[in-house]
Formats: structure tokens, sequence, C-alpha cells
């Protein structure tokens, strides 16, 4: 499906086609992105050979190109792809009447040179793109009024707007109105939703005392919107947007080139993006804790490219099966990325009632001492066929659910000595909500929290506090490898 135009990460969110010539209304208080989606908009169409016209009303036209040189307005506006009009010094005078066929000849005597301009490149040079930042500027630039308004003071800057927007659908030159939020979260004059046919309403939050950006879609005129409001970002200095998380396995699988240590002391994540986040990746001795709120999806987005980076380093593993998985499934997900003989090798399971014929499955046995002395036997073995650290995977859930709750909790701080003494890296997770969680989280090295805002997964730091990332799934190099996007 072809959108006249979007953000990335929203492509596929709308059911029908927003023609060109469709003019959309960008709302959001100072500093939520309003600007940068213009610009965006005019550089992509740009790429795309569709000439884009910018009308400034506030910042001036060296500003703007210095701002946003790393989009390559500066190139775009010397190859004459994008026109930029500069009216942030100038005192638009605005026009009574509706021009006639004519419309530049008509408002020639009652326009500044920028507005006749403005009207000239839609009509005679190609302009395939608009911006116009912003209204409030226009307003005052045109009619020399502030706040209050009344139906007075506003109706010029309304018939001017009109008057742009009709041109464009005309000529089929698709249009962005950029306007700051009014008190009451809506387009401020009152009549500029109703012109559009679209509005966009950027805005800035804070969940958990972590910074968001959300991009909604109020209004596409003749699309149904599947999802409304949507997580974003301005990393690296463009919006995107983060659709619905949605796993996904490469066409053809390959084994992956592991990552070395980073340094003695520390092992990877398997994904380079946490091992930056964390300073080094997982330390020797360690006990770290993934916590999944509800919705959150499958542990595999972390766990399986650690597991792949660990057992492709020719080191032995450990899964206690988690709920929702089996050691089958987990079996069927892993070859993939490390063949079957080095897993049938390095790995074994703990699962509650595993089939008879799988010798690589151990019983969790009904005492929880006597299942967690066996864990550790199996470690040193383990560990003398393939050295240190042995990598272990708990399934919190699972053991709260079959073990007295005072028992569990008495093993697991054992456990947490063991892993220290033998310089092993333990990974614990649980759904939200079990009470192993919270009493686990004291004891952890690092703790993170996997969770859905607007159906993205993120994934953010508790121990260290981090703030919020969106994980994102790249399957391109026949393998699962997860990077991390900053929610700035």
């Amino acid at each position: 499906m072809q959108l006249a135009w979007t953000v990335e990460g929203m492509d596929n969110q709308f059911d029908s086609i927003v023609p060109p010539g469709s003019a959309s209304l960008v709302l959001g208080k100072g500093g939520t992105g309003k600007t940068t989606l213009g610009i965006q908009f005019l550089t992509e169409g740009a790429k795309k050979g569709e000439r884009g016209l910018l009308i400034l009303g506030e910042q001036s036209k060296q500003s703007i190109i210095s701002y946003f040189n790393h989009l390559n307005l500066d190139q775009y506006v010397k190859e004459n792809s994008i026109v930029i009009l500069d009216s942030s010094k100038s005192k638009i005078a605005v026009p009574g009447s509706f021009p006639g066929a004519n419309i530049v000849s008509t408002l020639r005597a009652e326009f500044n040179s920028t507005m006749i301009q403005v009207f000239e490149e839609i009509e005679n040079e190609g302009i395939k793109r608009l911006v116009m930042d912003s209204l409030q500027s226009f307003l005052i630039l045109s009619t020399g009024s502030t706040y209050p308004l009344t139906e007075g003071s506003f109706s010029p800057i309304r018939d001017l707007i009109f008057k742009i927007v009709d041109l464009c659908r005309r000529f089929g030159v698709t249009s962005i109105f950029i306007s700051e939020v009014g008190n009451t979260g809506r387009a401020p004059l009152g009549f500029e939703e109703y012109i559009v046919d679209g509005v966009v309403i950027l805005s800035k939050d804070k969940r958990k005392n972590k910074k968001i950006r959300e991009i909604t879609i109020d209004k596409m005129r003749g699309v149904r919107i599947g999802q409304d409001t949507f997580l974003a970002t301005m990393e690296g200095g463009k919006i995107r947007a983060f659709p619905p998380y949605r796993p996904k396995m490469p066409a053809i699988t390959l084994q992956p080139e592991p990552i070395r240590d980073p340094t003695i002391d520390y092992i990877s994540t398997g994904i380079m993006d946490l091992d930056k986040i964390i300073g080094s990746g997982y330390e020797k001795g360690s006990w770290n804790l993934i916590d999944g709120a509800p919705g959150a999806g499958s542990l595999r987005e972390i766990a399986v490219p650690l597991f792949t980076n660990h057992l492709n380093l020719g080191r032995g593993l450990v899964i206690v099966v988690p709920e929702g998985t089996s050691a089958e499934s987990n079996r069927r997900m892993l070859e993939h990325f490390v063949g079957k003989q080095r897993f049938d090798e390095q790995v074994i399971f703990f699962e509650w009632s595993p089939k008879e014929d799988d010798t690589r499955v151990e019983v969790l046995v009904d005492d929880v001492a006597l299942a967690f002395n066996k864990i550790q036997s199996v470690r040193e073995e383990l560990r003398e066929q393939y050295g240190t650290p042995v990598l272990t995977f708990l399934g919190l859930g699972k053991l709260e659910h079959m073990y007295d709750f005072e028992n569990l909790v008495a093993e697991i701080g054992k456990e947490v000595a063991n892993s220290r003494t033998a310089r092993d890296v333990t990974v614990a997770f649980a759904k939200e909500g079990y009470r192993c969680t919270e009493i686990v989280s004291h004891m952890a090295t690092t703790y993170w929290k996997l969770e859905t805002i607007h159906k993205a997964l993120t994934i953010h730091g508790i121990i260290p506090q981090t703030e919020y990332y969106a994980v994102e799934l790249d399957v391109s190099k026949g393998y699962l490898a997860p990077q991390l996007i900053s929610v700035v």
C-alpha cells in the first residue's frame, strides 16, 4: 500500500491510500518534533524526486538549514529540490476576496512577495510537497494579532490557509501545516482541523518517571486506522514510530559469528546494543533478572541471542524451562543457529515432565533442595567439559508454582552464592507479579523489565537505571539480531 506520506514504522498501519494532494495538520507542544517531522516529509520527498516547498514563519532559512544538516537539507536546497521561503521577518498582507482562475495575477497586488512566491511555486514550479511552519507565526505576521483571539482576528489566516489547501489539492501537492496545541490539547484557532484531511498529534509523556514520545493519528479522512497511537523516538535527530511487535524468523537460518567476551570479567549478552547499555555485558559470577510485563510476548528476543552466542563460543548451558515453553520448543529454535551436534553436546534442560527418551533433559524432582543440587551437579560437569562460565537460565515462574516459596527463596540464595564463587552467569526470568521477583531483585546484579507500550516491545533497566529502549528484531542476516533503540 502506498501512502502520500507517513512516518517510518507506521507504513503498514493503514488499510487505505492517502492520495497526493491531501492536507494534514501536525499538532504538538514545543519540543515534540513538529518541525523535524515537516523537514523529514520534505527530504523523503526529495529522495523520490518530489520537489518540496518550506514556508517559514518563525525560524530563519539559515538556522533551519544548519539545524537539519543531518537530514541533508542543505544539499537538497542547493539542488533546488527543496525551496525555502522565509517570512520570519516580513509582514503579510492578506487579500480580501477569493481569487479567480489566475490566482497569482489576482493576488499580486494584495500579497507580499513571499506569499506570491508560494502560489507561483505551486502553480508553475512542480512543487509536490509543502510545509508551513507554523500557523501561529503566520497569524501574527498576517494580522499583527496575538492572543486572545476573536473571529475577526484569525479570519484572514483562515482564508489564506483555505486558499493554499485548495490550490494544493488542485495541483496534487501534499501539504503539512504545523501548529502549537491550545490549552485544550487541540488546535488553538478552532478551524484548522476542519480544513485538513488528517490530524497528527506529537506528544511527550512520562511512564514510571521515564520519558517517552508518542505519535497519535487523530484523523485521516477516508482511511480506517487500525491503531491510532504509537511509541516514537527522535534518536538520531529523526522522528520514527515503533509498530506493534511481531516475532519473526529469517527465511533462511544461518549460524552467527559469536561475539567474544568484551573483557576477561564479562561475557556478551549476545546483543551488542545491550552490551553497550550495561557497559560490558553480563559480569562473570553475576545473577541477572528479567521481568516480563503482561503482553510483553515471548522472551526469545533477549534469550535466544544470549543462548546462541554462548553455545557458539563452545560453552555449557543449563535451562530450567520457563512457563509457556518446553525443552522441545527451545531445541527447535536453537538448533537453527548453533547446529544439532553443538546443541546436543552443550545444553542440558530441566523440566517437570520430560520425554522419557530425551537424555539431555533432567527431571525437576519434587524436593527443591534435591532439584537445585542436581542443577549444581550438572553445571560442574559442563564446567569440566567446556570451561567457565556455564550459563544457567532459570524460569522462576515454573519454580514458584512447583515449590514451597520459603524453601525456594532459600535455594535461590545458595544459587546466587554458588554462581559468584564459580564465576558462572545466571539469568532468571519471571513474569510480572510473581512473589519471587521482588525477592530476587534484591540479589540481582542487573535487573531488566520487558513491557509493551502501545504494542511496541520495550526494555529498560531497573539495575542499572536506564531509559526505555524499543526492541526491533533484525533477521536479515539469517539469525535473530535484536536492535535496541533509545526512546528519546
